[in-house]
């Protein structure tokens, strides 16, 4: 077995728990700001072996969800953002609270489900739910939409853990940090000019003001001058960055490099955590060293490298790497993670998780 591969068959319990207090001490770090959500969500599929996962936060003034993890195809996508909530099983389920998986839903309720009729059924899951997620002070905050193909028999104690998460997802949710540039136009992008000898960074936006005030702490001025130290200029790179891939076309100018960048949608294969996993992968580190870096799982790194092999049709690693060092895929450089207080004991739930 290939070093990357994962053994087959669904965890042991105490396994899936100890994934699940994982989680819960990244959401913690997330939350205050020392983790991204995206290592939140990576840590769920050790909880629950997902296939697809949207995380969507409820926007009550245009009354839309905006989707904040996506992994699946845009028009799934876009229907939890601006048609799910219309859904007359999602809306009961949302005024009683009610939380039902898909194993269980009757054929009255998979009739009426728009959610089953244009999601479920058409992309083949067998197991998953829609759970409505709420505040601490009960306010509805979003929806985590997430689904497997594999049977519901299969999943061991996947589901009674997965339940003990709702609220530290809700948490994420209502303290996730809002997008790097928050568009007013069509063009989300900006640009930013960055000496080459010293910390200093001007950065102007387009069609957009609320970037101007990350001049002082750029994220992306450190891959910048990265690039120029091991790339000829000029050149471009994909960058994941907050949940958005930014294109980041590099010049030299008068002044220092001139970085022109723009959040686009990435047309490839790879989902924006896939890409992030190749491009440390591209840089040669093993999976212990990528997630550490990711602040995620081994286990979780090799089940994206698993994904990335198939979806790029390539033999192994090195010819993913490859694909990686010709897209030009590069990284932001990942939080300081502060020390945090040690979780809470988990044996006593193994009794409940192994029912």
């Amino acid at each position: 077995m290939r070093p990357y591969e994962i053994a087959p068959g669904p965890p042991p319990a105490e396994a899936v728990l100890e994934a699940a207090v994982e989680v819960r001490r990244t959401a913690w770090l997330a939350a205050s700001g020392h983790a991204s959500l995206d290592a939140v969500i990576d840590g769920l599929s050790d909880v629950f072996p997902y296939d697809e996962i949207l995380l969507s936060r409820w926007n009550p003034d245009t009354q839309e969800h905006v989707n904040v993890i996506s992994s699946t195809a845009a028009s799934t996508a876009d229907f939890i953002q601006f048609e799910q909530h219309r859904d007359p099983l999602v809306a009961r389920m949302r005024r009683t609270r009610q939380s039902l998986w898909l194993s269980k839903l009757t054929a009255e309720q998979r009739r009426v489900s728009t959610t089953v009729q244009k999601v479920i059924t058409p992309l083949g899951f067998a197991e998953g739910t829609t759970q409505c997620l709420y505040s601490t002070e009960g306010h509805y905050v979003g929806v985590l939409n997430i689904g497997t193909r594999s049977p519901a028999s299969t999943l061991g104690p996947a589901r009674h853990a997965l339940t003990l998460l709702f609220d530290v997802l809700a948490s994420t949710l209502t303290t996730h940090t809002p997008e790097l540039c928050t568009p007013t136009g069509r063009t989300r992008g900006w640009e930013a000019t960055i000496a080459d000898d010293t910390n200093f960074c001007t950065v102007s936006a387009y069609e957009s003001t609320s970037c101007a005030d990350t001049a002082a702490a750029f994220p992306l001025a450190q891959i910048t001058r990265d690039a120029v130290r091991t790339r000829r200029l000029p050149t471009t790179l994909i960058v994941p960055f907050q949940a958005q891939c930014i294109e980041v076309h590099l010049r030299r100018s008068p002044v220092g490099i001139h970085a022109s960048c723009q959040v686009v949608d990435f047309d490839g294969p790879l989902s924006l955590r896939e890409l992030q996993v190749l491009a440390e992968l591209a840089r040669g580190h093993t999976n212990q060293v990528i997630a550490q870096i990711l602040t995620i799982s081994p286990r979780t790194v090799a089940t994206h490298i698993e994904h990335t092999l198939t979806k790029l049709g390539v033999p192994n690693r090195a010819a993913a790497a490859a694909y990686g060092a010709r897209l030009g895929l590069d990284l932001a450089p990942p939080p300081v993670v502060a020390p945090i207080p040690n979780p809470v004991n988990p044996s006593n739930r193994i009794a409940e998780l192994s029912h």
